[in-house]
């Protein structure tokens, strides 16, 4: 734990270097976790879009798990609105839970969490405030996001086969031979395998299903086009671990 402290620590100062302009705060609670928190002077520019110049307050929640954890952020200034993709706890929704840790797994440290997550996302924001669009567009809130980013990542707009694949991920129930639930005709080693090997070096298997219970809630309501794929024991169970809402 101590070593994980250190790494932080270090971490914090390479952000300093980086962001010399803003004014930084580094807590460490002694357990491993580590809180950020200040003034935040965004620069930034993607693709041809105008370049934004801005400044947050901010809060950062450094876990303790280990270094591929991703961190938590909140914006302290009020001037986010709620409405805004956030948490229940306040916390700022960066994206879907499976791209934001596509992202971080780049470059998983503090710095590469503030670029290639934090900094996309206020960007945006300062965008919307001064120029009335949002330059990356816009994923929908709750399971509606995470099945639209499932899509991208699987190259699909067809619903039930893209989550017939989660629920792969989610049961570890890859079979290679089997036909790929596509549509394509081919067998799965030889379609979406890469895909989910890909996936599953990113999520664990809970995780998966978690996300398979958003979507599930969220966009299933009559639940009748879930309930027709047949559960494994081994789904059901992941599944009951992440359901806190009661069924309809």
């Amino acid at each position: 734990m101590a070593d994980n402290e250190k790494v932080i620590e270090e971490e914090f100062e390479a952000l300093k270097h980086v962001y010399f302009d803003s004014k930084f705060d580094f807590t460490s609670t002694g357990s491993g976790q580590a809180e950020l928190n200040g003034d935040w002077r965004i620069h930034a520019q993607y693709l041809n879009y105008e370049p934004i110049h801005d400044i947050y307050k901010i809060n950062v929640v450094i876990p303790s798990q280990d270094q591929a954890s991703v961190p938590k952020a909140w914006e302290t200034g009020k001037r986010i609105p709620p409405s805004y993709h956030h948490f229940k706890d306040g916390s700022l929704c960066l994206g879907a839970p499976l791209g934001v840790k596509k992202r971080f797994r780049e470059h998983p440290t503090l710095t590469g969490f503030f670029q290639n997550c934090f900094l996309p996302y206020l960007y945006q924001f300062s965008y919307k405030e001064k120029y009335g669009i949002l330059p990356f567009g816009e994923l929908s809130h709750g399971g509606r996001g995470i099945l639209e980013d499932y899509f991208k990542e699987f190259g699909l707009d067809n619903e039930r086969a893209v989550v017939q694949l989660i629920r792969m991920l989610a049961a570890g129930s890859y079979r290679g031979h089997k036909k790929c639930p596509c549509g394509s005709g081919r067998r799965l080693r030889d379609c979406h395998a890469e895909v989910l090997f890909t996936l599953q070096a990113v999520q664990t298997p809970d995780e998966f299903a978690r996300d398979l219970v958003l979507i599930e809630d969220e966009i299933y309501t009559s639940r009748n086009h879930l309930t027709q794929l047949k559960r494994s024991d081994k789904i059901t169970f992941a599944v009951s671990q992440y359901s806190s809402r009661p069924k309809k």
